[in-house]
């Protein structure tokens, strides 16, 4: 079995490239068993606990808000982002919005609703997208807005407000 797209065998696989195999996994959600990190890569129980202690380890140096768990009940470690990011209801509420406001032309709105769905974690992605898919058939945007790029335009207005406050202070 090969992983990364062909570059390495799992058996071959070193210890970072396990590593950031397992963190890879962790942050878009999934919970992972020891034994099956075990059975993937053809490695013993110690080097696993290594590698789930370093990702443990890397978190807590650098990215403090975020915590390797342990859940007893499952035998399994998930990710705890402390309550960051978003929650599947804000996700949709954020996008109902969009989609109410009518304020963005069709290809402007439909990769700002995947960049929204993608902070999301697998299951809760596969649970909203059924909502946004109606959702979005059924979006007409506004004839003055065809062919507008209104996101870069609001970005560049707002760049250009703080510079004029910041010349003014």
């Amino acid at each position: 079995m090969t992983l990364l797209k062909g570059l390495i065998t799992i058996e071959k696989a070193n210890a970072a490239t396990r590593q950031l195999y397992l963190y890879r996994l962790l942050a878009s959600g999934e919970r992972l068993a020891k034994k099956d990190h075990q059975d993937k890569f053809k490695i013993d129980a110690r080097t696993a606990q290594r590698d789930f202690a370093s990702i443990r380890n890397f978190l807590s140096d650098y990215f403090n808000k975020y915590n390797l768990e342990y859940d007893a009940k499952e035998h399994n470690y998930y990710l705890n982002s402390n309550g960051l990011g978003l929650s599947k209801a804000q996700c949709l509420v954020l996008i109902k919005v969009l989609l109410a406001s009518r304020s963005l032309a069709k290809k402007e709105l439909e990769p700002l609703v995947a960049s929204l769905v993608a902070l999301l974690t697998p299951q809760d992605q596969k649970d909203i997208k059924p909502i946004i898919r109606s959702e979005l058939a059924s979006y007409v945007e506004q004839k003055h807005l065809k062919d507008k790029q209104l996101l870069a335009a609001i970005y560049t207005f707002f760049q250009v407000n703080l510079a004029k406050r910041n010349y003014h202070n």
